[in-house]
């Protein structure tokens, strides 16, 4: 750098126009980073959930109340993955906590979990004793139904019309 250079960077107008350079390029990043989420990001990041240890695989229903959360989030997570395991109805005796999961994966899921998890929305909203969590099902259900149609999944969004015609 030479010495008229440094002694511009150093000026008031220097500084300023660093500052303005800067915040031009957050600004230019953020649209980046916002336009670019459907096209990278729904299409490549997606929940994973940790393999069923063998323990787990032949529970009794009183077993399965009594589980710690972590393992009861495996055993759903076999349960989104494959659509075998342990029924949904089995882990839906804690709906609230069975919606927030379902609801994650709508969210980050990959298209086939997400599918699945709004498949698994009315055995939680059966489950379901309050207003409030019926509510919060049915709220997630319209989020499906809405990314579904933005994404055009079409199967997603016969299952998520499901849901919602069914409350």
């Amino acid at each position: 750098m030479t010495p008229a250079q440094r002694a511009w960077v150093r000026s008031p107008r220097g500084q300023l126009s660093l500052i303005a350079a800067v915040y031009a390029g957050s600004i230019l990043f953020s649209l980046g980073a916002a336009l670019s989420r459907s096209a990278v990001f729904d299409r490549t990041v997606y929940e994973s959930f940790e393999p069923v240890p063998a323990h787990l695989a032949a529970l009794t229903p009183e077993q399965l109340q009594v589980l710690p959360t972590e393992d009861r989030r495996r055993l759903y997570g076999q349960r989104i993955n494959t659509g075998d395991g342990v029924a949904i109805e089995l882990l839906a005796d804690r709906p609230g906590e069975l919606h927030d999961w379902l609801r994650a994966t709508i969210v980050t899921g990959s298209p086939e979990q997400r599918r699945a998890a709004t498949a698994l929305l009315p055995a939680v909203r059966d489950a379901a004793r309050s207003a409030e969590l019926q509510q919060q099902i049915h709220q997630t259900a319209t989020y499906a139904r809405e990314r579904a149609l933005a994404l055009n999944d079409a199967e997603w969004l016969a299952l998520a019309d499901a849901v919602l015609g069914g409350a």
